[in-house]
């Protein structure tokens, strides 16, 4: 038999606590071990309860969800999934704590959307929680040290020796500070434009992309239908739709069904690149579970282009990469810290 899912929720709203412990309690194999009103109340109950999974409220009183999440990730490594509101400034803190740990993030659902059992976000929540439970998480040791400014790269670009044009990626579940710490590394003057796709909760990407353009010299923004594609810029494929690019270099937004169950799809992103680009393109494909971006990045190989998957000891769930080293489409398997590396050597020529 399958062992049942321990959960602890730590949010200071009674009543979005009870909401939260009866639609995942209606889910049979997950059972809710314990509540918290605040992040501290949470850290004092971990070592005792040993939950498989966190849900995080992110504004409390006493300790709010960010601090908490920096301290159990030091200490106590667990997977937290974050709740949020879709307001700019909490999605701001929620990006900082997946960041410092957290596995994922979705919007704070509401007493009525939780009651109703067709609701998106009640499934959402319920089929999160039981995917993350499992999943491994590594120490941050930054909750234990002073807090560092980030610093901005300066590295400057080498002349092109080679025809890359655009770097390609698909990243799911970890993607969010994983693809942070790869652009955080490429400076403002990159010599390609980089299009991503990003699994996220819906109604995300634009924190996302705020978060990243906080943190990171080069430009990030949303990709726009028809927009055209420039060198040193990142394009986010947006909530609710396909992201291509065409033959003349542009953005194309498609409204057309989930490929996969993704939409955006990063097959769909990739596989639009293969065609266009063909060997000058470079595919990534990231942590995340399941096979999107796997045909897609095999399109590039086969076009000619250069293939990299991100290796097993630094994703969140190797789903996606495995997938694609198996089918032998990959040209590179690296850790996260060289992925940025490679990227510049490929811009430089080398």
């Amino acid at each position: 038999m399958k062992e049942t899912i321990k959960v602890l929720i730590v949010d200071d709203s009674a009543v979005i606590r009870d909401a939260i412990l009866n639609t995942l309690e209606s889910e049979e194999g997950i059972k809710v071990i314990g509540t918290a009103t605040n992040g501290k109340e949470a850290i004092d109950l971990i070592p005792e309860l040993k939950p498989d999974i966190i849900t995080m409220d992110i504004v409390m009183p006493i300790m709010d969800g960010l601090t908490a999440t920096e301290h159990i990730m030091a200490y106590h490594p667990t997977p937290i999934l974050v709740i949020t509101s879709l307001l700019p400034q909490d999605m701001k803190i929620a990006f900082k704590a997946l960041n410092a740990g957290a596995v994922d993030v979705v919007e704070r659902p509401t007493i009525s959307e939780l009651s109703k059992p067709t609701s998106k976000i009640r499934k959402q929540l319920i089929d999160k929680v039981k995917l993350f439970a499992n999943i491994k998480v590594i120490t941050h040791l930054g909750g234990r040290l002073p807090k560092k400014e980030d610093v901005r790269p300066v590295r400057q670009v080498g002349p092109v020796g080679h025809s890359f044009k655009i770097v390609s990626i698909a990243s799911s579940t970890g993607g969010p500070k994983t693809v942070r710490k790869i652009l955080a590394k490429l400076p403002k003057d990159f010599s390609m434009p980089v299009v991503i796709v990003q699994h996220i909760s819906a109604g995300f990407t634009k924190g996302l992309v705020d978060w990243w353009n906080n943190e990171c010299a080069i430009e990030i923004k949303e990709g726009k239908d028809g927009e055209k594609l420039c060198p040193g810029v990142v394009y986010v494929a947006p909530s609710y739709v396909h992201m291509l690019v065409t033959r003349e270099e542009k953005i194309k937004l498609e409204d057309t069904p989930p490929v996969g169950g993704h939409k955006p799809a990063g097959n769909v992103l990739l596989s639009s690149v293969a065609k266009v680009y063909g060997q000058s393109a470079i595919g990534i494909i990231l942590t995340g579970m399941g096979d999107d971006g796997a045909m897609g990045i095999k399109a590039i190989k086969e076009a000619g282009g250069w293939t990299i998957a991100e290796d097993e000891a630094s994703c969140a769930i190797f789903g996606m990469p495995k997938v694609a080293i198996e089918m032998g489409v990959i040209d590179k398997v690296l850790s996260l810290d060289a992925i940025s590396d490679e990227l510049m050597r490929r811009a430089s020529g080398v």
